[in-house]
């Protein structure tokens, strides 16, 4: 992935990422994929945006199909300070991280870890230290939710 090491409230968070659809089948349909400022203390979300361009039924399966996507998302109404960056793909029906990618950069709730980015203010610091992550294959916390 490529992304800012800093963005300012007010400018668009432009994010570039490529990956390969390891699974043995496509997307059948177009969930979201969101990105994510999560706060690196609770681990909360504090902000997220939809990639409005990013279409995941396009991400074949197999090795010889890598996918290159790029998006840009307003950032407005965060405090300043340091994040973490990641990606989730949405269940529609709720709107909440369903599916994992395989990835080891994972964080508790579906959140593919990019790394740190300060929002209004630099930062010394980007990679995030291994033993931040979750082992992906414990986490019980995935599901699905019918938004009224």
């Amino acid at each position: 992935a490529s992304y800012p090491a800093r963005i300012n409230n007010g400018k668009d968070l432009k994010i570039d990422f490529s990956l390969v659809n390891t699974g043995s089948s496509p997307f059948y349909y177009s969930w979201p994929v969101e990105v994510s400022l999560i706060d690196p203390q609770s681990h909360e979300k504090v902000w997220g945006g939809i990639l409005n361009d990013v279409d995941i039924a396009s991400w074949m399966p197999g090795e010889n199909w890598s996918v290159e996507e790029e998006g840009s998302l307003p950032l407005e109404g965060v405090q300043s300070g340091k994040y973490i960056l990641a990606l989730s793909i949405l269940d529609p029906a709720g709107n909440l991280p369903s599916v994992r990618f395989a990835n080891t950069n994972y964080i508790e709730g579906g959140y593919t870890v990019l790394g740190y980015i300060g929002v209004d203010c630099d930062i010394d610091e980007y990679q995030l230290d291994e033993s931040l992550f979750f082992d992906i294959q414990s986490d019980k916390t995935l599901r699905y939710e019918i938004q009224k």
